[in-house]
């Protein structure tokens, strides 16, 4: 039965419903906050991370790059980097 007061209980219909309140769930809904906050916790230090490994490698890369000596050397003489 769904309508404006479908959150009361209906006597005789719901005496085996347990509310998310009851004092025999209180462990469990503790412990699944303590897990569903832990896992926020740890994936918003994983992206924060990642995100800071990203942004921190390409920061001022143009500006950077141009102070950068490459030498090539043909080691083996093969068809590679033959002129």
């Amino acid at each position: 039965m769904l309508g404006i007061f479908s959150w009361r209980q209906l006597h005789g219909k719901d005496d085996h419903r347990v509310s998310i309140t009851a004092a025999s769930l209180r462990g469990e809904v503790r412990n699944r906050t303590r897990d569903y906050l832990q896992l926020a916790v740890i994936s918003t230090v994983m992206i924060w991370t990642g995100l800071s490994l990203f942004f921190g490698g390409v920061y001022r890369r143009s500006a950077l790059a141009n102070n950068i000596n490459v030498y090539v050397v043909d080691l083996d003489g093969g068809a590679v980097g033959a002129n």
